[in-house]
């Protein structure tokens, strides 16, 4: 009975871990450790449109609700750069992909959301900025 017990406790623990590793966004980091947000629109992009301010991070950060997807073909040439605790995580995306590198590598939906505020983004002339030829990818 004890050894029931201990072993139920042991898988409960488990997925506790799990579930907060992925959180209930889907994201393997927690989205209110994200400072800072650059959309790189196409790869031969000279420039990037960048979102510092926290509470427009935060509600461009609650639309990213992903899922699991196997790995695609597409050709993805658009690009997001999170800044989580002073860290740049990258993600390629897509309509549909949503692909995560590094530390956080994983292929994930793109939350049509979340590609809406990113669209909406594009023309932005104040948040423009130049490339600075790093690529977290």
């Amino acid at each position: 009975m004890v050894l029931r017990l201990f072993i139920l406790l042991v898988v409960v623990l488990t997925l506790i871990v799990g579930l907060k590793h992925l959180g209930g966004d889907g994201l393997p980091f927690d989205a209110g450790d994200v400072s800072q947000i650059r959309f790189r629109y196409a790869y031969e992009d000279t420039d990037q449109v960048v979102v510092s301010d926290y509470s427009q991070v935060q509600e461009i950060m609650a639309t990213l609700r992903v899922k699991p997807k196997g790995q695609c073909l597409c050709a993805h040439s658009a690009e997001v750069i999170f800044t989580i605790n002073g860290s740049e995580h990258a993600a390629n995306v897509c309509g549909h992909c949503f692909n995560l590198s590094g530390e956080y590598k994983g292929y994930l939906t793109m939350p049509a959301e979340f590609l809406e505020y990113m669209e909406a983004y594009q023309d932005s002339i104040e948040l423009r900025q130049p490339w600075d030829g790093k690529s977290g990818i």
